[in-house]
């Protein structure tokens, strides 16, 4: 009974070993797999009474895609598409992985925390996409800054996984037209290593093609 009893507690100790060290990069969307199953809402200008419209939607088994209108009609001028990931463990995160196809605009990644001094912030990291190329972007929390409205904030506590609750990307680079965003991958990622540094964005690139 006694070895019995051993063998169960080292089985238990193991799961929780693994559990937690397989946390430390959560697969939040992929192309090749489920990911977190996160629930994804479209925010645009028009809760401000802008002309913006745009649609998150899946392409088959291949990627999801961000795409629509940019309007900078009625002092408008944003589309975004955002989740929740509150239900997940993101402590021993460092960053974000993404895998992208873009249309050559520049893009924000967003995430916002659940700090009670951060609530109305949204945490923003920009990337420099490239037309019709797949690019990996590594995004360090540490390269985040919180904004409000458009504007950047100074009395905001610096980013932490552990308090992330909501990611998202946003478009408002103030040209009006078509948008279409292609996205593979969303990793919340300890690694924190770059190859090469995109000197169009604050973000960090990985492989610029695939």
């Amino acid at each position: 009974m006694r070895t019995r009893f051993n063998n169960v507690t080292l089985f238990v100790s193991l799961l929780l070993f693994f559990s937690v060290n397989a946390f430390s990069n959560v697969i939040l969307f992929s192309s090749k797999s489920k990911g977190v199953g996160l629930s994804w809402r479209i925010v645009n200008d028009t809760v401000m009474g802008g002309r913006s419209s745009s649609k998150w939607k899946l392409k088959s088994k291949k990627n999801a895609q961000f795409e629509g209108y940019l309007s900078l009609e009625n002092n408008g001028g944003f589309a975004s598409v955002r989740a929740e990931v509150k239900a997940n463990n993101l402590k021993n995160t460092k960053g974000i992985s993404l895998k992208v196809k873009g249309d050559g605009r520049k893009y924000q990644f967003r995430i916002q925390s659940k700090n009670p001094r951060a609530r109305r912030a949204n945490y923003t990291c920009e990337f420099q996409t490239k037309k019709n190329i797949v690019q990996n972007f590594y995004l360090p929390y540490e390269e985040f800054y919180p904004t409000w409205r458009g504007r950047e904030l100074s009395d905001i506590p610096k980013l932490k996984g552990s308090d992330i609750y909501g990611v998202g990307f946003l478009l408002g680079d103030k040209v009006q037209g078509d948008f279409r965003l292609g996205i593979f991958e969303i990793i919340a990622s300890k690694k924190k290593l770059s190859k090469k540094t995109n000197k169009n964005s604050s973000s960090r690139l990985l492989d610029s093609t695939e």
